[in-house]
C-alpha cells in the first residue's frame, strides 16, 4: 500500500544530507521510545561526568587545605626554634617543664609582630582567592555544561516535533486525532 512505498523511500533516502530536518524518522511510539531513552542516556552520561568532577574537586580542595595546614605547621615550627635561641636559653628549658600537647596553636609561641601578621595575612588571602577561583570556575563549567545538555536535549525534541508536524500528527498514539479525521469520512457514505 501507500504506507509501504513510503518505507520504501525512507531506506532509499540518503542519511546525511547536512541538515536533521530532512532526515526521515517513523513517527510511532517505539521511535518517541527510542528517542526519550537516548535522552535518559545523554543525562546520566552528564550526571556522572558532573559528580566525578565533583568528586575531583573536592579531592583537589582537600589537598589543599592539607598542604596549607603542612606550611602553616613548618612556618609555625621554625617560628618556635627561632624563639628558643639555643641550648642555655631559659623559654627553652620553661618549654620542656610545661607539659607539650602538640597539635595546639596555643602551645607554639608565635611572635606577635607586624612581619608575621602580614605574612599570615598574605597566606590567608592568596588562600581564599584560589578557594574563591576555584569556585566561580567550577559554577561557570557547571553552567556551560548545563546550557549544552538543555540545548542538545532541545534540538532532539525539536527534531521529533517537527517530524511530527510535517506528518500531521500530534504525537505517538495520538489515535483521537486519527480516529477524528476518518470519521466524517465513513459519516458521509
Amino acid at each position: 500500500g501507500p504506507g509501504d512505498t513510503e518505507k520504501d523511500e525512507e531506506q532509499e533516502a540518503p542519511a546525511d544530507e547536512g541538515h536533521a530536518d530532512d532526515i526521515d524518522i517513523p513517527d510511532d511510539e517505539d521511535t518517541a521510545n527510542a528517542a526519550t531513552r537516548i535522552q535518559a542516556k545523554y543525562r546520566q552520561k552528564q550526571a556522572k561526568a558532573e559528580t566525578d568532577q565533583k568528586r575531583k574537586d573536592k579531592k583537589e580542595h582537600e589537598e589543599m587545605e592539607e598542604g596549607a595546614t603542612k606550611i602553616q605547621a613548618v612556618f609555625r615550627g621554625k617560628q618556635a626554634r627561632k624563639g628558643t635561641g639555643g641550648p642555655g636559653d631559659t623559654e627553652k628549658h620553661e618549654e620542656q617543664e610545661a607539659p607539650a600537647d602538640e597539635g595546639h596553636a596555643d602551645d607554639i609561641d608565635i611572635p606577635d609582630d607586624e612581619d608575621t601578621a602580614n605574612a599570615a595575612t598574605r597566606i590567608q588571602a592568596k588562600y581564599r582567592q584560589k578557594q574563591a577561583k576555584a569556585e566561580t570556575d567550577q559554577k561557570r563549567k557547571d553552567k556551560k555544561e548545563h546550557e549544552e545538555m538543555e540545548e542538545g536535549a532541545t534540538k532532539i525534541q525539536a527534531v521529533f516535533r517537527g517530524k511530527q508536524a510535517r506528518k500531521g500528527t500530534g504525537g505517538p498514539g495520538d489515535t483521537e486525532k486519527d480516529e477524528e479525521q476518518e470519521a466524517p469520512a465513513d459519516e458521509g457514505h
